[in-house]
């Protein structure tokens, strides 16, 4: 299914490159991320949280982290912080290596892209050495090798909704902002997409819901990144563009 603010996309625009979010976009990694905070809150004896709390704080980029810490804590904000911190550094590394796998369809989407001459890119707020240890899920399938650039927190200054990264992103990629589609789950990569003057396309596989993402008015919103192969047309000769639907903003 598709939807642009309720209605069938209709209209096309060509673009040169697809740029994705990481997780809950290519991976199915939301399960593990609310495992891991849970995990680390049992371990210090913190109230365990809802989803819905786990999403609004990590909402706007950055997670936040006062919306999450209990009040009274027997120690200070910055000391409660390093035995989190230090907690998710020792617990996720093998979760993620064990339990990270691709969404459903996107390998497949990835290689008819790439067969096609489309350009791929990530653009991720995730570190570099996490974003290693969870690309592994796409070696077994020979997509991990097929993106032109992959954008982490440790390459530029500025984290999403930011469209710096997008920018640097279509920069290494040989192409404008204006060619490229940005597919993302959660409404900071739409944001960061429309700032960046990219084709936004939001899926339903990740940390926030079909109201979210309707709320930022992207040019399509889809049940998962799999369900963009039925919205490209065929290449364009000479210069490996796509044609997709677009909605009218």
């Amino acid at each position: 299914m598709i939807y642009f603010n309720g209605k069938a996309a209709t209209p096309r625009v060509r673009v040169r490159a697809v740029i994705f979010d990481l997780d809950g976009t290519l991976l199915d990694t939301k399960e593990i991320f609310y495992d891991v905070i849970n995990i680390v809150f049992e371990k210090l004896s913190f109230p365990r949280l809802g989803r819905e709390v786990l999403v609004e704080a990590a909402a706007e980029g950055e997670f936040n982290w006062d919306m999450v810490l209990p009040a009274g804590l027997n120690v200070g904000k910055e000391e409660a912080l390093l035995q989190v911190r230090a907690i998710i550094e020792e617990i996720s590394p093998p979760l993620f290596r064990k339990r990270t796998r691709p969404i459903a369809g996107a390998e497949e989407l990835l290689k008819s892209l790439h067969d096609a001459g489309s350009k791929l890119g990530v653009v991720t707020s995730s570190r570099k050495r996490h974003v290693d240890m969870k690309m592994h899920a796409l070696d077994e399938s020979g997509t991990a090798v097929l993106f032109d650039a992959i954008i982490t927190a440790d390459d530029v200054q500025l984290k999403k909704p930011d469209p710096e990264p997008l920018c640097e992103c279509a920069r290494r990629l040989g192409v404008t902002p204006g060619e490229c589609v940005y597919v993302g789950d959660m409404r900071v990569d739409l944001k960061a997409g429309k700032s960046a003057g990219m084709t936004t396309v939001g899926v339903l596989t990740g940390f926030d819901d079909l109201d979210h993402l309707e709320n930022e008015h992207p040019d399509l919103i889809l049940d998962s990144v799999a369900s963009l192969k039925h919205h490209l047309s065929f290449p364009l000769s000479g210069n490996g563009g796509f044609v997709v639907p677009r909605g009218a903003i």
